[in-house]
């Protein structure tokens, strides 16, 4: 495997079928593990709708990918970082019509669960209302896009936190 310089990127293109996917697959293979990287994917045929995409359903979907791949490694994460991203959902549902189909599920889910797992499941319920239900996608698309950066404020610090507990 030939490894970019550092500060460039590899672009992957070509026509659907020719292997790009494949060979991404295999690059993670080789960096992942306890001595290397925590490495986040997702298969996008499975958790997005890749005919009717935008740059929301993918930060989406890679931010419920995270919170399970940080879990399945064990990461116990602060509640001061997870605390932001809760007020960033509560902030995007509210007064909407996705705060009434999902408020028994997650007010069930406080219950039960708290931490990582449960800011995967809200993350979770909006990709899956995204990728299933025409009725809200472009509400939740319009609400996300709308808070994207407040978004971000709330998840770069969470990164930098699994990015130092990795680096452990």
């Amino acid at each position: 495997m030939r490894v970019p310089p550092v500060g460039k990127c590899i672009l992957f293109g070509g026509h659907r079928g020719c292997g790009k996917s494949t060979e991404l697959r295999a690059i993670a293979a080789e960096l992942a593990g306890p001595e290397r990287f925590l490495v986040v994917s997702i298969d996008a045929l499975q958790a997005l709708d890749i005919n009717n995409l935008t740059y929301a359903d993918v930060a989406l979907a890679l931010a419920e990918a995270l919170a399970a791949s940080v879990e399945q490694a064990g990461i116990t994460v602060p509640e001061v970082f997870l605390t932001p991203l809760h007020e960033w959902f509560r902030e995007v549902s509210r007064n909407t019509a996705l705060t009434t189909s999902l408020s028994g599920e997650l007010k069930a889910g406080v219950k039960a669960e708290t931490g990582l797992p449960f800011v995967g499941k809200l993350f979770a319920s909006l990709t899956a209302a995204i990728r299933s239900n025409t009725t809200y996608k472009t509400e939740i698309r319009e609400r996300v896009r709308n808070s994207f950066s407040a978004l971000a404020r709330g998840f770069n610090p969470l990164l930098s936190f699994v990015d130092s507990e990795v680096g452990k």
